[in-house]
């Protein structure tokens, strides 16, 4: 992936658009929430966020999805000075904390947890976070780059689907466990990845349930198409019953462009000839007089 020179100081704007997954009415599993937020002490910076929560119960607990991404919300309009990595490991921690204390105080003995993958962005920088086996992609010049690595998710209290079990035995990386199954959020979660926005590029958060239908080529495809048909593309007609979340979120980034000011030229008067004209003549006659009055 390239890196963005070092010059680069273009303002940069960004179009979110997501994807619910949820086309028809069907009740399927997952939450997207994409927009702006704002902090007092980032005033004058563009800043966004995408989210995109699926509890990985059986059956699904929307509860907690929606519990994840508010109190993720929750931590940015507090967060203006922190650096966006930091931001980010405090929106996991409470929403963690938030659904684990839910499963202690009423939920069933063997409950799965919820992976979340989030996005911030602060003018042309970036920050991914990730708890679960969700991935983040870049296309940029017509090329897709994985942004995340993949995580191997750890087996619950409870025996997890076969596709998560089969999952959790690929990868060298260490398992880890969803928000709300361990007591303490551990240091490997949120797994951050950091990248520098350039002017065209397109990003697409994607749920697991889309990254076992869609090939590389596809999402490729979907994110050529732009932010407004991009999420579409990656989940209508793509429900399955009892099947794994089908979530999207597609961001486009693009130079803020001002409008020109016009500024009229300025425009330098002519100043009147006869007065000069007039101190001509005055000191010819004075220079005159004092010739004569020599001789």
């Amino acid at each position: 992936m390239a890196a963005a020179p070092a010059t680069l100081e273009q303002a940069l704007s960004i179009t979110v658009q997501g994807s619910d997954g949820h086309p028809n009415g069907a009740a399927q599993p997952g939450r997207v929430h994409t927009g702006q937020f704002a902090s007092a002490l980032s005033a004058d910076s563009q800043q966004f966020v995408a989210i995109i929560a699926s509890s990985l119960n059986t059956p699904p607990i929307a509860a907690h999805e929606d519990l994840a991404i508010q109190e993720f919300l929750s931590t940015l309009p507090d967060g203006g000075g922190q650096h966006l990595s930091e931001l980010m490991k405090q929106g996991f921690r409470e929403a963690h904390r938030a659904i684990r204390g839910e499963i202690e105080t009423g939920g069933p003995a063997e409950t799965e947890g919820v992976a979340m993958l989030a996005l911030l962005t602060r003018d042309k920088y970036a920050t991914l976070g990730l708890v679960g086996p969700d991935r983040a992609y870049l296309m940029r010049a017509n090329r897709l780059t994985q942004l995340t690595r993949d995580q191997r998710v750890a087996k619950a209290r409870s025996r997890r689907k076969q596709d998560i079990e089969s999952q959790s035995e690929q990868g060298d990386s260490s398992p880890v466990q969803l928000l709300g199954e361990q007591d303490r959020l551990d240091s490997r979660s949120p797994a951050i990845f950091e990248i520098t926005l350039l002017p065209e590029d397109r990003l697409g958060l994607l749920s697991r349930g889309v990254l076992e239908i869609f090939s590389e080529d596809r999402i490729l495809a979907a994110l050529d198409a732009g932010p407004h048909q991009g999420g579409e593309m990656l989940t209508t007609s793509l429900v399955r019953a009892g099947g794994a979340p089908m979530l999207a979120a597609v961001l486009q980034v693009a130079p803020i462009r001002e409008a020109p000011v016009y500024v009229p030229a300025s425009t330098t008067q002519a100043r009147p000839w006869w007065p000069i004209a007039l101190l001509l003549v005055t000191l010819a006659v004075i220079a005159a007089g004092v010739y004569l009055l020599t001789l």
